[in-house]
């Protein structure tokens, strides 16, 4: 009866110790929407990538935009499928403030603000202002999230896709602005 009782318990740890792929990709996104980006690297296969994203900055208005991305970011795994290779692809639902909307709406507050005839308009107080607004306009992308096997667990093989989606398309929509 000891015997069987040790390999039954040995049995439950060995697979409660495994993680699903979806429940990876679910720490791994809670983690970063709680800002707790050294912690979210460990379900990565490449972490340095995330160093390259815009996560810290001494500049007040980029701080303050980083932060709102972070607080509005909603996200919802959906379901995933194991490829021919053995790796498993992870759909998540990803929802964040619509960086390109924002940017357009300071851009209109500005340009309002200027043919209005002030003088001394002040960029960072537009983004501000729009920032705080409760309402703000967000958008939805369905993010797939590379997995690979590492071990007894999956670890996530992060794209810059990925970033982009889990920050509302910030870099993408630089990259359009500047005609790159």
């Amino acid at each position: 009866m000891k015997r069987f009782f040790v390999i039954f318990i040995s049995f439950i740890l060995l697979f409660s110790c495994r993680q699903s792929p979806e429940g990876v990709v679910n720490k791994f996104l809670g983690e970063i929407k709680q800002y707790e980006l050294e912690k979210s690297k460990k379900y990565l296969m490449n972490p340095e990538l995330l160093d390259s994203a815009l996560i810290k900055s001494d500049n007040e208005s980029k701080q303050m935009f980083i932060e709102a991305l972070f607080s509005n970011m909603d996200y919802k795994v959906k379901n995933s499928t194991t490829r021919e290779d053995g790796n498993v692809v992870v759909n998540v639902s990803i929802t964040n403030i619509d960086v390109a909307n924002i940017f357009n709406l300071v851009y209109k507050d500005i340009f309002r603000k200027t043919f209005n005839g002030e003088k001394d308009i002040n960029i960072s107080e537009s983004l501000s202002n729009i920032l705080k607004k409760p309402n703000l306009p967000k958008k939805t992308i369905l993010s797939q999230f590379l997995m690979e096997k590492s071990g007894n667990s999956y670890k996530i093989i992060l794209r810059k896709e990925n970033i982009d989606d889990i920050f509302g398309s910030y870099f993408s929509t630089l990259t359009n602005m500047n005609g790159v």
